[in-house]
């Protein structure tokens, strides 16, 4: 299961592709079994280079309302929000986010409604969870260049089908939705989140001229293959804390 867990971060893009079409519940069967197989094929030596490097730090559970309270560590604390749910709950805050709206005190003891949308992430059992794409995710790689894989769904129109005999479609256009899953990157100096593809990496590799040099020297074979190899030896050289 410690594989199974971890991989899911590492697993090469083009399995989120070539899923993309399937509905929700049959993709992510296919991806647990996918990453399994994968497992299976990696030697140990291949297997040690995805250590987390967030394991010399831990973060304290709470609410984080923006990047700044995370990187300051400094979360809003699960005693002063206000929820039937059970404090003492593992999955306390993953209830929480199942809410729209979240009732805090603040500060100064007033009692104050927050919309879910504007809430950055939390951290549950030193676990980080963030706000993308209307979903928290959890963080699998924390580091300088930290990781996490979420769900992307865009909004497409059907062209209308002139041809068509059915009178509640035709000449008329369709709007559906497909949703895929995607990496990003998290920069963890400045907030910024943008996608994990070799181009960005090869920019936040250039922070460090020793270890981009010898990335960029690369095929580019080796450059989309070893993309995970280069951003835990970049973390490993530069720690948040």
């Amino acid at each position: 299961m410690f594989f199974l867990n971890n991989f899911m971060f590492f697993f090469n893009f083009e399995v989120f592709n070539s899923i993309k079409n399937l509905k929700m519940t049959k993709k992510f069967y296919l991806f647990y079994f996918l990453i399994f197989i994968f497992n299976l094929s990696f030697s140990q030596d291949e297997k040690s280079k995805f250590i987390n490097t967030s394991k010399k730090f831990e973060f304290k559970d709470g609410l984080y309302f923006n990047f700044e309270s995370l990187k300051n560590n400094k979360p809003f604390p699960k005693n002063k929000i206000t929820t039937s749910i059970n404090y003492s709950s593992l999955d306390f805050f993953k209830q929480l986010m199942k809410q729209n709206y979240i009732i805090i005190f603040d500060s100064k003891g007033v009692e104050r409604k927050i919309s879910k949308k504007k809430i950055w992430g939390y951290c549950q059992k030193g676990n980080i969870y963030i706000n993308w794409n209307g979903e928290f995710n959890r963080i699998g790689i924390i580091g300088l260049l930290s990781h996490f894989v979420a769900n992307l769904t865009r909004s497409q129109t059907r062209p209308a089908n002139p041809y068509s005999y059915n009178s509640n479609f035709s000449m008329r256009n369709g709007t559906y939705k497909t949703t895929e899953m995607r990496q990003y990157i998290l920069d963890f100096s400045n907030g910024k989140i943008m996608e994990y593809n070799r181009r960005n990496l090869e920019k936040l590799l250039k922070k460090d001229k020793e270890i981009y040099e010898e990335y960029i020297n690369l095929s580019k074979r080796k450059r989309r293959k070893l993309k995970f190899k280069y951003l835990k030896k970049f973390n490993e050289k530069h720690q948040i804390f």
